[in-house]
């Protein structure tokens, strides 16, 4: 198995930190989209709220002397004082205590994470499960630490659909949904795996070979029933052309003012916004040590991260029915599906350790976009009466 850098919508910046495990398998059957699988943290973890206070969560599972190095950084920055040691009966609590309260202001107003995210820090990397793994490297460094950011909660879904049929009449109806398909679809992969068009077709044409292989030594597949029905040329449109439909620059204004309802249009704009945030994000570097250590570490975590979010027309298309397939095949292969991000540094790189900390409020913030409009689906595909719902 091989584990490959993950693109980063238009800038490779900080590739090495987001790792993906090439797919791999057999043959599963279809589930249900929005199963829950709900997990239940260690119990040897403290959790303690962070972004909204409510779902997110914070763990940290150090020894002191490790807790030490990032706990001077935040003193330095002044994120880190004495309101942080009362009643905390260790480095680690305290440490716990200051990145709570620095994720809680990361927006600076209260909101719903659809995602759950959670933020650890550890002595290695941390699985889906919530599972300190160690991996099968002896001679990894002690002073190693991973920041690890999960999203916990089941994949997240918006259809397209209702928007789409809002429009009906607008001149620019189909730039404008190609570029709201952009704008949720590129932003997600700055924050956790991202399941769109690009994902179905590679799960496509790996399931077709796949399957052309197996034909060709003498087995019997029905690649029209297996494979055909969820072709991704099936796929309409405006999503399958949004590269090239998407609106640029000056554009963008015009198009949103042609947008009647209100809300919708506020909707598009909060869209572009995070959009806009997520193409000026960076994550920073890690040190060639540290970065080989933890690619290292994550080659026997051979399940792929789990989406956290999908885009598509509507539930029927094959964008979520390759979803559907990637999902079951995750939770049920039996292997341990790690984060799409994972951040490694050394206990006293402090500078390191800073710099994905700064991250953190342009991340949070992107989730708040994407957390918002989750909920403006939710809605719009509630007050729509569609027979073909499921």
């Amino acid at each position: 198995m091989s584990i490959r850098p993950r693109r980063l919508s238009r800038a490779g910046e900080g590739a090495q930190c987001r790792l993906a495990v090439q797919r791999r398998g057999a043959s599963v059957a279809s589930t249900q989209l929005g199963t829950s699988h709900c997990l239940i943290a260690p119990a040897h973890t403290l959790t303690l709220p962070s972004m909204e206070a409510v779902k997110d969560r914070l763990f940290v599972s150090l020894g002191s002397d490790l807790a030490l190095g990032p706990a001077a950084a935040m003193v330095k920055r002044g994120l880190l004082d004495r309101r942080h040691l009362a009643g905390s009966g260790s480095v680690p609590q305290v440490l716990e205590r200051a990145l709570t309260e620095f994720l809680e202001k990361a927006t600076g107003e209260p909101w719903v994470d659809k995602f759950e995210i959670e933020l650890t820090l550890s002595d290695g990397p941390v699985g889906y499960s919530g599972q300190l793994y160690r991996g099968r490297k002896r001679n990894r460094r002690a002073d190693f630490l991973v920041l690890t950011w999960t999203n916990r909660s089941e994949t997240q879904y918006i259809p397209l659909r209702p928007v789409f049929d809002q429009l009906r009449g607008n001149p620019q109806r189909e730039r404008l949904m190609a570029s709201l398909y952009q704008w949720l679809y590129q932003g997600s992969w700055h924050v956790f795996y991202g399941f769109g068009l690009d994902e179905a077709e590679e799960a496509y044409l790996w399931r077709k070979e796949a399957y052309l292989s197996s034909r060709e030594e003498g087995e019997d597949f029905d690649l029209e029933g297996e494979v055909e029905f969820a072709d991704p040329a099936s796929v309409i449109a405006y999503i399958r052309q949004a590269k090239e439909m998407i609106l640029e620059g000056e554009e963008v204004g015009p198009a949103l003012a042609s947008i009647n309802d209100a809300r919708l249009r506020r909707g598009f704009e909060k869209a572009h916004e995070l959009f806009l945030l997520s193409e000026s994000w960076k994550m920073p570097q890690m040190s060639e040590e540290c970065a080989s250590s933890l690619e290292e570490d994550c080659r026997s975590m051979e399940g792929a991260p789990i989406p956290g979010l999908c885009v598509s027309h509507w539930r029927d298309d094959a964008i979520v029915a390759w979803l559907d397939e990637t999902l079951n095949e995750a939770y049920q292969n039996g292997m341990e599906s790690r984060s799409e991000i994972m951040f490694c540094f050394e206990s006293t790189d402090h500078r390191r350790f800073l710099q994905f900390l700064d991250t953190l409020p342009t991340m949070a913030k992107i989730v708040q976009g994407l957390s918002e409009w989750v909920g403006l689906a939710e809605e719009m595909e509630s007050a729509c009466d569609y027979g073909d719902r499921r």
